[in-house]
């Protein structure tokens, strides 16, 4: 698609909006006078994703919780990186609200595909609230982080507890993450 903005004399700048996210955009510039036309000065540049999708708990021990975050369903532009993940988490204090000690943990990204990443030395029995930020590159510029939405964790403090907990977790992030896909499909097919 091409969009044309013409400015009126004596103004020297102007906003664009309404870019899609994870992106390549080519902007001409050029001046008119009369009939005449200067040569275009041409930039690209690559937009960033608003958020990459919610990460989806695949493993929960006593002290540990796996998490896939699931890179493949954003469709990247050529030139766009990824080349690190944090994942961010922070203890619920006993009114639900978060602690004072957040906690990251680094995975460096050695391709575009799904990242499986193990968080360890949770304290079972307690509840986390964790979301990633995928950091990334766009022809070598690094781009701004890219997070994720926020989900809560809580590691079993007995076994007995952990089979009854996995299932209720499991089937909430099931359903948030299939209500995600659907979102993340139904706007790359708008935008196809």
């Amino acid at each position: 698609a091409t969009y044309k903005e013409k400015l009126p004399s004596g103004k020297t700048y102007t906003s664009l909006y309404d870019f899609r996210p994870l992106s390549r955009y080519d902007i001409s510039i050029y001046t008119t006078l009369n009939e005449s036309r200067s040569e275009a000065t041409t930039l690209t540049f690559d937009t960033g994703a608003e958020k990459i999708p919610t990460p989806e708990v695949t493993a929960v021990t006593g002290d540990a919780v796996q998490i896939i975050e699931r890179l493949s369903l954003l469709r990247m532009p050529e030139g766009f990186t990824p080349t690190r993940l944090e994942v961010n988490y922070v203890k619920l204090n006993m009114d639900g609200e978060e602690g004072d000690n957040p906690q990251k943990q680094t995975a460096t990204l050695s391709s575009n595909g799904d990242q499986t990443i193990t968080i360890s030395g949770l304290e079972g029995g307690s509840t986390y609230n964790l979301y990633v930020t995928l950091f990334a590159t766009a022809n070598g510029l690094e781009l701004p982080a890219i997070p994720s939405s926020k989900i809560k964790v809580k590691p079993p403090s007995d076994s007995a507890e952990a089979s009854q907990e996995l299932r209720n977790e499991v089937e909430t992030l099931t359903s948030t993450l299939d209500r995600e896909i659907g979102i993340v499909l139904t706007d790359a097919s708008n935008h196809a």
